[in-house]
C-alpha cells in the first residue's frame, strides 16, 4: 500500500517543479472540455507538453488547488494498484482543505494495471484528465473499447528541424533563413540533428551516443522483449540492425526472415511479423516501411 505521506511530498515536489520549470514552448494544440491520451516514443516530451499544459492554466488563473498532477515513474509511488488511484484524489484534496480539483495530469499511467476504468470514471465525472503512455497499448482496440471516445489520442513525437532551431536557439525570425549568417547558423545545426535527431534531451547532453544507446536499451528491452516475454531477443535485435541499415527504402517480411535465418536464428514469416507488431507498438519503426513480402 502507498504511503500517505509519500504522496503528499510526491504530488508538491512535482507542483513546485511544473510551475517554474522552462519550457520550450510546442505547437501541439489542446482544445478546452476534451480529455486527452499522448502518446509517443520514450523521451518525446510528453511529460512536457503536460507541464506546458499545466503552465497555461496557470496564466489563466487556474489555481493549483484545482490542478494535481502525478507521475507514475515516481518511484514512492511505485506498486500502487488501481483500487489506491482515488486515494490520490482524497490526498490532494486534503492538501488544499477540500478545493474542487477540475485537471487531472497522470503521467505514464500505463504502469498501473487497469488503468482505464479509472481514467474513464474521471471522464464521466466530467475532469478535464490528460494521460501519457510510452507503448501503443493505449492505442489498442481493447483500450479504445474501455475509454469509449472520452479521450482524444494524440501523438508526439522527437523535434522536428524547427522545433531543434528554436530550443537551440535560433529561431529563425521570418520562417526561412535570409541572411548568409542566418543560413550558416541552419546549417551548422542540421549535423547534428541528422545524427542524433530530435529527442528534446539530446541538446543538453554531451555524450549523444550514449545517451541514444540507453533510450533504444530502454525500449528495446523494457517496451519490447519484457512487456511481450520474447524468449529469443536476439532475434529480434537482428531484425532492428537489417531495418535500421534498410531506413530509406521499403524491406520485405521474407527479406528480414531470410536475415535472421543467416545468422542462426530461424522464424516464420508469422512470428517476424509479431516481432515487427511489437517493435512498431513501441514507435522504433513504421509500418509503412515494411512490404508484405
Amino acid at each position: 500500500m502507498i504511503s500517505h505521506d509519500d504522496v503528499v511530498v510526491s504530488l508538491a515536489d512535482y507542483e513546485a517543479l511544473i510551475a517554474t520549470l522552462p519550457l520550450v514552448r510546442r505547437d501541439y494544440p489542446i482544445a478546452d472540455n476534451i480529455n486527452y491520451c499522448f502518446v509517443g516514443i520514450r523521451r518525446c516530451g510528453k511529460s512536457y507538453l503536460m507541464y506546458q499544459r499545466y503552465q497555461e492554466l496557470l496564466a489563466r488563473g487556474v489555481s493549483p488547488a484545482q490542478m494535481l498532477y502525478v507521475s507514475f515513474e515516481d518511484e514512492r509511488l511505485s506498486g500502487i494498484t488501481v483500487q489506491e488511484l482515488n486515494r490520490l484524489l482524497e490526498i490532494k484534496q486534503g492538501m488544499t482543505g477540500g478545493a474542487p480539483l477540475r485537471y487531472l495530469f497522470l503521467d505514464e499511467i500505463q504502469n498501473v494495471d487497469g488503468w482505464e476504468h479509472f481514467a474513464r470514471r474521471l471522464a464521466d465525472m466530467k475532469f478535464s484528465v490528460y494521460i501519457t503512455g510510452s507503448n501503443a497499448k493505449m492505442l489498442s482496440t481493447d483500450v479504445a473499447s474501455t475509454l469509449g471516445g472520452r479521450f482524444m489520442v494524440k501523438e508526439l513525437y522527437p523535434y522536428s528541424f524547427r522545433e531543434f532551431l528554436v530550443a537551440s536557439g535560433l529561431a529563425l525570425s521570418q520562417g526561412l533563413p535570409k541572411s548568409t549568417a542566418e543560413k550558416a547558423r541552419v546549417a551548422a545545426a542540421f549535423h547534428p540533428f541528422l545524427n542524433y535527431g530530435g529527442f528534446p534531451e539530446i541538446l543538453d547532453v554531451s555524450i549523444k551516443l550514449d545517451y541514444l544507446n540507453n533510450v533504444y536499451k530502454t525500449i528495446f528491452l523494457g517496451d519490447i522483449v519484457r512487456r511481450n516475454r520474447i524468449r529469443d531477443p536476439e532475434g529480434v535485435a537482428v531484425l532492428l540492425k537489417k531495418i535500421a541499415k534498410a531506413v530509406t527504402k521499403p524491406i520485405s517480411v521474407n527479406r528480414l526472415k531470410n536475415t535472421a535465418s543467416d545468422v542462426g536464428f530461424p522464424m516464420s514469416p508469422a512470428t517476424v511479423m509479431n516481432y515487427l507488431s511489437f517493435v512498431s507498438n513501441s514507435w522504433l519503426k513504421s509500418e509503412a516501411l515494411l512490404l508484405p513480402s
